[in-house]
């Protein structure tokens, strides 16, 4: 179950935890991207009191330094992981543009580089996209650090092109060297991309070779 946060700012928030304890008491796995839009909120105070809420009952938070600057005024990615490490969040990635990418797993702190992009032509739905590669990689039960570096890949490629739309080549060649590399054999089921990026891949099964 994946929450955003302009979910809580524009639902009535007690209804959605609800909704979120349900699918929790089910073992089913949240994941909270904090995606903050202050227009959104009525006060700061609010916004900060949820996100820090939802942080309390997410198993993955897919963060960034932004997101934390706005809400909590942190520049350091170091002082953000130690703040969110308090939380005991299973998956904590924190990504900060084009700069180093830091992650918690089982206490285990990493930072690894973030993939370079050739250029920057439209940062439309590169967080979107990031947390799509990184969601389907961990699914199908790459370690965090390949998930991340495959993540970061794929915003990367995101950003070099406008409106995110990529042609459908890439797409399928960036797919297919995924899958190769990774051994991955399983099922996807309308598994999609940011939808402005125009790419879904339906019913495939993948088949490493």
């Amino acid at each position: 179950t994946i929450v955003a946060g302009h979910l809580l700012a524009t639902l009535v928030a007690d209804r959605l935890f609800s909704f979120i304890e349900r699918r929790d008491s089910l073992g089913k796995t949240i994941v909270f991207d904090p995606n903050v839009r202050p227009s959104l909120w009525s006060t700061l105070d609010d916004a900060r009191r949820q996100t820090m809420r939802a942080y309390k009952t997410c198993n993955i938070l897919l963060s960034s330094v932004a997101d934390e600057l706005q809400l909590f005024g942190e520049k350091s990615s170091g002082a953000i992981m130690s703040r969110l490490s308090s939380y005991g969040i299973d998956d904590i990635v924190l990504t900060d543009g084009p700069r180093d990418i830091h992650s918690l797993n089982l206490n285990n702190h990493c930072i690894q580089p973030a993939a370079k992009s050739g250029s920057v032509v439209d940062t439309t739905s590169a967080g979107d996209g990031f947390n799509a590669a990184y969601l389907g990689c961990r699914h199908s039960g790459l370690p965090v650090k390949e998930a991340i570096r495959r993540a970061s890949e794929l915003s990367a490629l995101i950003i070099a092109h406008p409106g995110a739309i990529i042609p459908s080549q890439i797409v399928s060649d960036y797919s297919k060297d995924l899958l190769s590399k990774n051994n991955i054999s399983v099922p996807y089921t309308n598994l999609t991309l940011p939808t402005n990026a125009r790419v879904k891949i339906t019913r495939a099964r993948a088949q490493a070779h």
